[in-house]
């Protein structure tokens, strides 16, 4: 799908919500194009994207680790969590949960909450995060877990263990990636990530870069008389 994106001109994951594809639609698609590549890279590979993209928020127990096995899951089904009313329980649909598994320690489960353009109170991405928090514990009792929020412009979720991420950070991180130095699934996500995010306007400020004078080339001419 990011390749048709990208190169064919696909557009309508990017419609207005007045069109054919809503809001909802839109996040869903954007999630699974951008996320959905990670399951079938190797671990160690999926493991330097999701590392990089959580930066110092990830645990410094898993920093130098590398994964042995991984799995990617998308809108997980039997997640269950309190409801609003309190007494009883309910369906809870995180946007993506990833688990890394390590010979030596752990394994990690990582939560994801994605919001593109829909304008969210705090307050309300907060309790979908506290009820997915109560899920995954119950879920995955033996593992370390956080969760991220990754968001447009949405407030910052102030609460411990919440990592806050836009998508200007994932485009950011998609363009170092798309280095050489990496192995080919990662430049290849890397670089159909960036392209994409950069499409969508989701860029990231990188500094003024100097010029140098040197490189300059001035061009004199004589004025005709």
């Amino acid at each position: 799908m990011l390749h048709a994106f990208n190169q064919k001109g696909v557009r309508r994951v990017l419609c207005n919500r007045h069109e054919e594809h809503t809001n909802n639609k839109n996040e869903d698609a954007i999630t699974s194009m951008v996320f959905s590549p990670l399951a079938f890279m190797r671990a160690v590979d999926a493991w330097l994207v999701v590392k990089t993209l959580l930066g110092p928020d990830l645990l410094s127990d898993y920093a130098t680790r590398h994964p042995n096995a991984h799995e990617i899951q998308l809108w997980p089904n039997g997640l269950k969590a309190q409801a609003r009313n309190g007494d009883s329980t309910s369906r809870c649909e995180p946007d993506l949960v990833m688990q890394f598994q390590f010979d030596d320690i752990r394994s990690l489960i990582i939560t994801w909450e994605m919001k593109w353009t829909w304008i969210m109170a705090t307050n309300e991405l907060l309790y979908e995060i506290v009820r997915e928090q109560e899920a995954i514990k119950k879920a995955y009792p033996r593992s370390r877990r956080l969760i991220v929020a990754l968001t447009q412009t949405a407030g910052p979720i102030k609460r411990a263990g919440v990592i806050n991420i836009r998508w200007t950070d994932v485009h950011r991180i998609a363009h170092q990636l798309k280095s050489e130095t990496f192995a080919t699934p990662v430049r290849e996500w890397g670089k159909q990530v960036s392209t994409f995010l950069e499409k969508a306007k989701q860029i990231s400020f990188s500094g003024f870069h100097t010029l140098s004078v040197e490189k300059i080339k001035f061009q004199f001419t004589e004025q005709p008389k």
